[in-house]
This record gives C-alpha cells, structure tokens and sequence, in this order.
C-alpha cells in the first residue's frame, strides 16, 4: 500500500481540516507525494531520510495549528487544549 492509498483508506470525502496526517512512505517520489498532498496529507516523509527531531517540530507545527483554529471556534471539542468528550 504506497502513501495515497493510505490517505484514501480513510475513506474521507473531504479530509477533516484539523486532523494533521503526516505519512512516512518508503517510496517518496514526486508523483506520489503530490497524490498524497492532494488525498489530504499534510506531508510525506522518507523512512529513510528523517530525523526525530524534524518530526517532532512538524508535530509541533500541526498541533499549534490545530489548536489555534479550535480555540478560535467557540463550540468546538477542544477547549484550551484539551478535548472535551461530552
């Protein structure tokens, strides 16, 4: 299963805005990162040419993002960081 597939899966017809999807992908050529993109990714990453460090500030990233845009929808699940299940 290559990275769009995985993106497809999910069987969104339009992926949720602030769910973040980072896909780590063996095969990362161009065509498949922009099917990916286009599927709903946030990014794709190369199994073999990442650092931890470098996937815990795009984390960051799309977490503070996520965040933010909740904080801004004042009936939204999440409040203040953190989700409200009820």
């Amino acid at each position: 299963m290559d990275a769009p597939d995985v993106v497809a899966t999910c069987g969104w017809k339009k992926k949720p805005a602030d769910i973040p999807v980072i896909i780590f992908s063996a095969t990362t050529t161009e065509s498949i990162v922009e099917k990916a993109i286009t599927l709903g990714a946030n990014a794709v990453c190369s199994k073999t040419r990442f650092s931890i460090a470098e996937l815990r500030e795009m984390v960051k990233e799309y977490v503070s993002k996520t965040l933010a845009k909740r904080r801004d929808r004042p009936n939204s699940r999440l409040a203040s960081g953190v989700l409200n299940l009820s």
